[in-house]
């Protein structure tokens, strides 16, 4: 079964409603992660045989079984030439925020890949498999409205983000190595932004530019990152192994909220204070848009 936009529609219809009768105060308070250093991000083995793929820099299909699960995707290599096109491009996109700029510098090194089709299956009478193939742009077209994903195999240390667009298509900047769990679920939690709402929102880009934010705004963005948190273990969870749990729920908890209740602990700021300071960003964007060729 290919992942469609009907069964993102019915994930949208069961979530959860019982967080929406408290106050931003009370969310807040509920649901960030206890104040403290945010663990280290580090790989889950996908597969019991504990396989990593290594990529050999060329168009290629990845397939693996271990007897208890497989995966496959196919990847689009990027000519060096491109990759530094990429580059130039997103630098130019942030160039009044030169930690982005320096992130996107970062992220387009060879050797990068566009992924094509990811497919996984779970052996046993229930045979339960799912792909993404219909879900993902395909590259070098304008008709479809597919994502484009982007991977940097490497392990390096940049934030994994979707943008509204890019080349004309909504992006999904992905590193790590896409035979590891972890790599899999930043996937999959990329894609739950993507799909349950939009990142790109007002509360998500002031967050994201790092300036003052309200409390209402503060519980906009956890409720986001929570949202697409539970998407991606929603989508992996029968593919996950028993004994692969408590890492991914640390991954998870200790990693990624932790980092984000942290930001969000040093951006949270009196309403006055949020409101003055958006506004002063809505001008600088304004003039930003205006100043564009």
């Amino acid at each position: 079964m290919y992942v469609s936009k009907v069964r993102i529609k019915n994930y949208q219809e069961r979530k959860m409603t019982s967080s929406e009768s408290l106050s931003s105060n009370d969310y807040l308070n509920k649901y960030l992660e206890p104040k403290k250093e945010e663990l280290p991000n580090s790989d889950i083995p996908f597969f019991r045989d504990n396989f990593e793929w290594a990529y050999s820099g060329t168009d290629e299909v990845m397939s693996h079984n271990d007897g208890e699960l497989s995966l496959s995707f196919d990847c689009q290599h990027l000519e060096d030439d491109f990759v530094e096109q990429l580059k130039q491009l997103m630098i130019a996109k942030q160039s009044r925020e030169p930690k982005n700029a320096e992130k996107y510098a970062r992220f387009f090194t060879p050797p990068m890949f566009i992924l094509r089709d990811l497919q996984i299956a779970k052996s046993g009478g229930d045979n339960q498999m799912f792909g993404l193939k219909d879900y993902l742009a395909t590259p070098g077209t304008i008709e479809d409205s597919g994502v484009l994903v982007f991977v940097n195999p490497a392990d390096i240390d940049v934030d994994t983000d979707v943008i509204n667009e890019l080349l004309g298509k909504k992006v999904i900047f992905l590193s790590g190595n896409p035979s590891n769990l972890s790599t899999l679920l930043t996937l999959f939690h990329e894609l739950g932004h993507e799909q349950t709402r939009d990142k790109n929102s007002e509360e998500m880009v002031g967050y994201h530019r790092g300036r003052p934010i309200s409390k209402d705004e503060g519980r906009a963005v956890l409720e986001e990152e929570r949202d697409a948190w539970a998407f991606a273990l929603q989508t992996l969870r029968p593919y996950i192994r028993k004994e692969s749990y408590e890492e991914v729920n640390k991954f998870i908890h200790d990693y990624a909220l932790t980092n984000h209740s942290n930001h969000l602990r040093g951006q949270i700021s009196p309403e006055w204070i949020a409101k003055f300071t958006k506004w002063i960003d809505d001008k600088v964007r304004k003039y930003e848009k205006e100043k564009r060729p």
